[in-house]
């Protein structure tokens, strides 16, 4: 009798590059163009595959947002929780969104934070970063990551590039460069913040 196994890996296999194609395609397009003009159809033909293989791996757009929400979020614990980082929490932080946010057009990418459909994604996987971010944050101030001030501080590191693109929404023509000044200006006050925090609890 055969053994049917190596058929059973090769199909495993194709599903999975299938679906990483269609990941790679959605964050390709979105490096080129707002969310609302990345279409199924549009991530399809950029990953060389039919639409509905597509569907067979996510049922909507918002479902492959979450898949690159879960990509961008392991790449970031695997940061914060490296033995051998020397950076801090606020400083790894900013050089993750200001590598992410490096060569985007501006307008396209704050059109983007500004759509009902990815904010509501992101939405959903908020409490995640900031339990990550408040973890790390908790050792650095010495405190218990369940002290309202670590938690506090992680809010603000997670929402902070929305209130970047926030304040420059109605802005025409934002360079790149002053994208990368608001984020370091924004950065700088929560590191601040902290300090603030960390002062006031030595006082105690």
């Amino acid at each position: 009798m055969p053994d049917s196994a190596p058929r059973y890996t090769s199909r495993a296999e194709k599903k999975h590059q299938n679906r990483l194609a269609f990941v790679n395609a959605a964050r390709d397009l979105l490096e080129e163009q707002d969310l609302r003009s990345t279409t199924m159809e549009a991530i399809a033909d950029r990953a060389g595959l039919h639409v509905q293989t597509l569907y067979k791996h996510f049922d909507n757009k918002a479902a492959l947002l979450m898949a690159l929400e879960e990509e961008i979020f392991e790449s970031q614990r695997k940061i914060l929780e490296d033995p051998g980082r020397k950076a801090s929490t606020i400083e790894a932080r900013l050089q993750m969104d200001l590598k992410a946010i490096k060569g985007h057009d501006v307008d396209t990418m704050i059109k983007t934070f500004k759509d009902p459909e990815f904010a509501g994604v992101h939405m959903l996987v908020a409490n995640r970063y900031i339990d990550l971010l408040s973890t790390h944050l908790a050792v650095e101030m010495g405190m218990d990551a369940r002290d309202p001030e670590p938690r506090l501080i992680a809010s603000m590191l997670h929402w902070g590039s929305f209130s970047v693109t926030g304040s420059l929404a109605a802005v025409e023509g934002v360079s790149n460069a002053k994208l990368v000044r608001q984020y370091r200006k924004t950065f700088k006050l929560i590191a601040e913040t902290l300090d603030m925090f960390v002062a006031r609890r030595k006082k105690k």
